[in-house]
């Protein structure tokens, strides 16, 4: 077929295929949004086709636009497919289920996390087994670290649905299930049963994943060991939750999975490796381009360096896309890279259709769209290489030149996914990269070659890889160390981030002409000026507006004064497990809600679920303060409180505890008042909880914290007006919190509870139907998702914010 009917007809089938996942990029829940962003989509490409004059990237634009709506409700079923999951969720009992073991364990620090398909299922306490579907992810504390794909187990579990924090900005858990098809959760009790073991290929491959992983037993040092493990079979588990952060922060987190970057090493060592040792007999290969037989040999090699790391979903859509280039070679055609990425997605969606969920799918296609379009004009303008010396300055202005066009073209989803903009890896990928690529790739792939073979012979290879990984390790201790100044958090919008690529696009692709140059900045400042029109009109007028998060059974409260100040009331946090809440749901939320510097904090109480998450928290936004009672946190958290403490006093954050009585802070015609309680040794800790009490014009919101029945009733000795527009119910609504006296003497008008998924029965019936009685508006972050009440000090307004 000729080139020129070829590559139209590709590009057409890729735009087709993108189009059923049209709610991709930001999973929108309406049809609406999906317009939105194909018109933005159509824009940005209609704008380069302008700039660079190509009738191709025009028709591409409009069929890409197309393709997003028509799109729109395909994306919906495609995902309500991999959510479908057969048996009772949320529920008490434990069922008694037989399944087949889908992906290889993941072992954490507290057990096993494994991925299962269900064969049957026991509703009931006999015997009998229902057939049942659908894919389950268990947590197994003993017994799930030998289990094998293809492996049939028996076992009980409780099953639930994945839980979101529904506030702005928020990472979607069930969604990032499904893209890896898993509709549910479950928590084993007891210990699995191994009914039948699998055979073939799972059982083969977990053989040779061990192999490996007990010849790198020898490396002593622990973070060179995580790196070791992570570059040659894909676990992270020995990476510790700081060297993760350490590498985050240095720009260096791709170097701790196997993704595109690995693949594309190992494929180009493979290809290397294998022209040179056919070139050593041209008399047997004579006849056989030496291209095509290293293309023959490399595809298996690439594919069963993905089977030995698990098959992540980066690296099996790296390795198809080195597979399509890899065919063109086998077949004779001549390759480049717009075809070979526009067919290599092709594949992939019509392979993983949810993959356009994925995060990391987004990045590489945009990373390699942004080194394709970018990385040319950098060598066209950078002088010509003559001499040994100005050839290798040249290769290595080239090589910068690859990230910072990979570091611009993902900057944007970058900070919409993970609000957080590095551009330290601008310098640290200069060294790291070269160093991964070059030297430590190649030997750990050489390391697992023989370690499957002879693995006494690894031990050497082993040792010498663990240097280069301390030499890797200290490149990101540096760059964390030295970079922290050019870490910027942000979360931009989707047509915040339309609005950065479309910069991007006009400073690159900036034409010569004088008419197009003012048409391309009459553009761009449009865009800009209506990114920054939201936050110019929430400056018109001051208002108090609180917004309760969404942080499960816990509290997390943002208040924005009229001056501008931005404080927390708690940071939510879980008593068990490493999930920092802090980190993972109220700073992505903070974010998203525009503040990037809180001027205090106030800790109600040292209890794990208010307290847990403010280290995270204090570190992302180093507020000046912390007021608390002075209490310290009850002996079952006493390890938890000691860290906290240690946490704050590294990042010299003080703990301020507020004197007995009223203390009032003011901010611009609004007053924040914190009455801390008289408490004595042996009353229940909740009972010493501040309360807050906001004032602005005629509004008045007092926030309970943990208060029960017995601080109820001190803070109604003291205080004589409580009257208040907004109740933040006490206790998370317990039955010994809320009391019809508290209520009596408030008499709100809209009563907001924080509360999650919990064993303590919380809110209480009781205290639901005392609300009723007084006909009380009540909102719930369970239900309702994070809750925005704003005044104006005239108006109330109140709103779910669940995105």
């Amino acid at each position: 077929m000729p080139s020129s009917v070829f590559r139209p007809m590709l590009l057409l089938a890729c735009a087709l295929t993108t189009g059923s996942a049209s709610r991709a990029l930001f999973a929108f829940t309406s049809p609406f949004a999906s317009i939105v962003v194909a018109l933005i989509a159509a824009m940005l490409f209609l704008f380069i086709s302008f700039l660079l004059r190509r009738r191709l990237h025009f028709i591409m634009a409009l069929l890409i636009a197309i393709a997003f709506i028509v799109g729109a409700a395909s994306a919906d079923r495609a995902m309500e497919r991999a959510q479908r999951v057969s048996v009772s969720l949320d529920t008490k009992a434990a069922l008694a289920c037989r399944a087949r073991v889908i992906r290889f364990p993941q072992i954490k620090s507290w057990g096993t996390r494994v991925d299962v398909q269900l064969d049957s299922c026991s509703e009931g306490k006999g015997d009998r087994f229902e057939p049942a579907f659908g894919a389950v992810r268990l947590s197994i504390l003993h017994g799930g670290d030998v289990l094998l794909p293809g492996d049939h187990i028996q076992f009980r579990a409780r099953f639930t649905r994945p839980r979101d924090y529904r506030n702005p900005g928020a990472f979607s858990y069930a969604r990032y299930l499904a893209v890896h098809g898993i509709g549910a959760t479950g928590r084993v009790v007891g210990k699995p049963e191994l009914v039948q073991e699998g055979a073939g290929f799972g059982r083969i491959v977990g053989g040779l994943r061990r192999r490996v992983r007990d010849s790198l037993a020898q490396v002593a040092d622990p973070a060179r060991r995580g790196v070791l493990l992570a570059l040659a079979i894909g676990a992270r588990d020995d990476i510790t939750a700081e060297q993760r952060d350490r590498y985050a922060r240095a720009g260096l987190a791709h170097l701790l999975a196997i993704s595109g970057l690995h693949v594309g090493y190992v494929a180009l060592l493979v290809f290397l490796l294998a022209r040179v040792f056919f070139g050593l007999f041209p008399r047997l290969f004579l006849r056989v381009p030496l291209q095509r037989l290293a293309a023959a040999v490399t595809l298996p090699a690439i594919w069963g360096f993905v089977a030995l790391a698990a098959f992540p979903i980066s690296a099996v859509r790296a390795a198809i896309m080195i597979s399509v280039f890899l065919l063109g070679v086998l077949i004779g055609r001549r390759q480049d890279l717009p075809t070979t990425l526009a067919a290599a997605v092709c594949v992939i969606l019509i392979i993983l259709p949810l993959s356009v969920f994925d995060v990391s799918f987004q990045l590489s296609v945009v990373a390699v769209a942004g080194i394709m379009l970018l990385v040319p004009r950098i060598a066209r303008a950078l002088p010509a290489g003559r001499m040994r010396t100005g050839r290798a300055l040249r290769a290595a202005a080239l090589l910068g030149a690859v990230t910072v066009a990979a570091t611009l073209a993902t900057l944007p989803l970058v900070a919409a996914h993970f609000q957080v903009v590095t551009f330290a890896g601008l310098v640290t990928n200069l060294v790291a990269v070269p160093l991964a690529g070059i030297a430590l790739v190649p030997l750990v792939a050489v390391a697992q070659v023989v370690a499957l073979i002879a693995p006494a012979i690894a031990a050497p290879i082993w040792s010498l890889a663990a240097v280069l990984a301390g030499a890797l390790d200290a490149i990101a201790s540096a760059g964390a160390r030295w970079g922290d100044a050019l870490v910027f958090r942000w979360a931009p919008s989707p047509l915040e981030a339309g609005g950065v690529l479309l910069l991007i696009a006009a400073v690159v692709f900036w034409p010569h002409r004088t008419y197009k140059r003012w048409i391309g900045t009459v553009l761009v400042l449009v865009c800009l000026a209506g990114v920054g029109f939201a936050g110019v009109h929430m400056m018109e007028k001051p208002s108090l507006e609180m917004v309760v998060l969404d942080v499960g059974q816990g509290d997390a409260i943002l208040v924005r004064f009229p001056d501008g100040s931005d404080w927390l009331i708690d940071g939510g946090g879980k008593r068990y497990g490493s999930f920092d809440v802090g980190e993972k749901v109220v700073v992505p939320a903070l974010l998203r809600l525009g503040v990037h510097h809180l001027h205090g904090v106030v800790l109600t109480h040292p209890h794990h679920d208010h307290y847990r998450g403010l280290g995270a928290i204090a570190r992302a936004f180093q507020p000046p303060r912390i007021l608390t009672n002075g209490l310290d946190a009850p002996p079952q958290e006493k390890g938890h409180w000691a860290r906290f403490q240690a946490q704050l006093a590294e990042l010299s954050v003080p703990l301020e505890v507020v004197p007995e009585g009223k203390t009032t802070y003011a901010f611009g015609g609004a007053q924040m008042h914190v009455i801390r309680l008289p408490w004595q040794a042996g009353d229940d800790l909740n009972d010493s909880s501040l309360v807050v009490d906001l004032r602005f014009g005629a509004h008045r919101f007092l926030l309970m914290g943990d208060l029960a029945e017995t601080g109820e009733g001190r803070l109604l000795a003291i205080e004589g007006d409580l009257y208040a527009d907004v109740l933040k119910v006490g206790h998370h609504g317990s039955i010994d919190a809320t009391t019809p006296e508290l209520l009596s003497a408030v008499d709100p008008k809209v009563a907001i509870i924080s509360v999650g998924e919990n064993p303590y029965g919380v809110p209480h019936a009781a205290t639901l139907e005392r609300l009723g009685e007084a006909e009380i508006d009540v909102l719930r972050t369970d239900e309702d998702g994070a809750v925005a009440v704003e005044s104006d000090g005239e108006r109330l307004f109140v709103k779910s914010l669940t995105p």
